[in-house]
């Protein structure tokens, strides 16, 4: 599996940390200039939401939620409707179509490292998959 932030550990497993990606502010430059940021956020756990609860309280910003949802379908329907902001990275948003806050107008969101998690006895072919999804991801973030 491929993804981001932390996991938790798997006796079975092995993770490997492949890149670090960049998190982007998402939603509408009006939400920047709010004086209480309203967001659209996944419900726990997620590591993107962590990210900019704890950006926004460490950078004094006040902000409230307005919308928590479970998947992410919801959360593209919210930020492209203009409801909140939000954060993804740079490849979600594009591939999702969403409108991305220009930098500099909220607090910088940190880098969220891309892990592979991988069974620890698996078969030669997942091993060999694993190491071209390694290699693929490394190159795009250097």
């Amino acid at each position: 599996m491929l993804g981001f932030g932390r996991h938790a550990e798997r006796p079975d497993g092995e993770l490997i940390q492949v890149a670090l990606t960049q998190m982007i502010w998402l939603g509408g430059h009006t939400h920047a200039e709010a004086a209480e940021v309203p967001l659209v956020l996944l419900e726990p756990p997620c590591q993107f939401r962590n990210a900019v609860l704890t950006t926004l309280k460490e950078s004094g910003r006040d902000h409230r939620i307005l919308l928590e949802t479970p998947h992410l379908p919801g959360l593209r329907a919210a930020l492209r409707s203009g409801l909140g902001a939000s954060a993804r990275t740079t490849g979600y948003a594009a591939a999702a179509g969403l409108p991305i806050m220009a930098p500099g107008s909220l607090p910088a969101l940190p880098e969220l490292p891309t892990i592979l998690l991988k069974r620890r006895a698996a078969a030669d072919a997942v091993d060999d998959l694993a190491e071209l999804l390694v290699q693929e991801t490394r190159k795009t973030h250097d």
